[in-house]
């Protein structure tokens, strides 16, 4: 965790189907901002991992009120992504252990008076004072709570990522060329960005080579029968 990554800090990550959430690098608002909505209960009681996004988007089209919590992290553009929005409470968490903890992410526990260590969330409290209140969690004091929505509190984007459609992503954007082709008993790979496994195959698809690339990286095959074969990176 705390690895930068598609414009944040990696801060959670599911590793069987290899989605995870980032965090904004910086807070997103200075002095805190209020959460909104005042004596209304808009109805995101979700806490859980995975919610914020859905909270975020139902609270940014109810509170319209410009420079609220949500409103700050859903119209949020940075580092190249605009897919931003304020954490559940059990997101909010992950970032405080996965991150604040590991000294990763510059959050805010200095700061003196309301805003000082405490975060939004993006959940209600799931009581009657939903129309008052909304889940706050303190990065001093390592719990959470009903905090009023007009209070000022510090604001942390998040935003999610899928790592098996980003990997993709990341070799459909490359440009590359294998040369010369035939070969003589080596080839080059121009257009990596970053080292790179390379396998090659024969006609009947049976696996006869590995081995990792840089950029312009010289590859020997002079092991290999004449023939033809199939590069996989």
């Amino acid at each position: 965790y705390g690895k930068t990554y598609l414009g944040g800090l990696i801060f959670y990550l599911d590793t069987i189907n290899g989605s995870g959430f980032l965090a904004a690098p910086m807070d997103q608002v200075v002095g805190g901002a209020q959460w909104g909505c005042y004596g209304i209960a808009v109805g995101v009681n979700s806490d859980l991992i995975g919610a914020g996004a859905g909270n975020s988007a139902t609270i940014d089209a109810i509170c319209t009120a410009p420079g609220l919590a949500a409103d700050l992290c859903v119209n949020l553009n940075l580092n190249g992504y605009s897919d931003w929005f304020l954490p559940s409470l059990n997101e909010l968490i992950k970032m405080y252990q996965n991150l604040h903890l590991k000294g990763y992410g510059d959050f805010d526990v200095t700061t003196p008076g309301p805003s000082g260590s405490y975060y939004w969330s993006s959940s209600e409290v799931p009581s009657y004072i939903t129309t008052i209140s909304a889940d706050q969690y303190s990065f001093i004091f390592a719990n959470s709570g009903g905090s009023p929505k007009t209070n000022l509190h510090n604001v942390r984007a998040a935003r999610a990522f899928d790592l098996i459609l980003a990997q993709k992503e990341d070799v459909e954007k490359m440009t590359i060329l294998i040369y010369p082709n035939p070969t003589n008993g080596s080839f080059d790979i121009q257009g990596l960005e970053k080292e790179t496994n390379v396998t090659i195959y024969n006609a009947v698809g049976q696996f006869v080579f590995n081995t990792y690339a840089n950029a312009d990286e010289n590859i020997s095959v002079n092991g290999l029968s004449k023939g033809i074969y199939f590069v996989k990176l």
